[in-house]
């Protein structure tokens, strides 16, 4: 049986790769229109400085949950953060996005998946930490 720290340790991670992924959507905008079908506004300066807001905050929640891997223990209070607001804003954002049609549902639902996984993840993770057994 894998230890609690374990499932801390393994959504810290996974979470900071596809925080990683995210950050370099935002600061290479053909990247992101290649992966989210979506026109980059890059002469629009609005457009530039909220995508440049954007990725130092994603680079540093990508530290944080790097951060809290080291010493998960100590740390799991980062997954409960990561969780909400952080997981269910992103996601929730995306479901608005997608029920609108303002986003390809080609490109955008398999993204959906993606944070719904890592959601469900870092949800048992802190669950099994407080619930499983050792």
């Amino acid at each position: 049986m894998r230890s609690k720290a374990f499932w801390i340790i393994l959504a810290c991670w996974i979470g900071a790769v596809v925080d990683a992924g995210a950050a370099s959507m935002l600061m290479f905008p053909v990247l992101n229109t290649w992966i989210t079908g979506e026109p980059a506004s890059v002469d629009n300066v609005t457009f530039q400085n909220t995508t440049a807001t954007a990725a130092a905050l994603m680079w540093g929640w990508t530290v944080l949950l790097v951060w809290a891997s080291r010493r998960p223990s100590d740390r799991y209070g980062v997954i409960a953060i990561t969780i909400f607001p952080v997981l269910t804003w992103l996601t929730g954002s995306r479901i608005y996005n997608l029920a609108n049609g303002l986003v390809d549902p080609s490109r955008n639902i398999p993204i959906l998946i993606l944070q719904l996984c890592i959601l469900a993840l870092m949800v048992f993770s802190l669950w099994n930490y407080h619930h499983g057994k050792e």
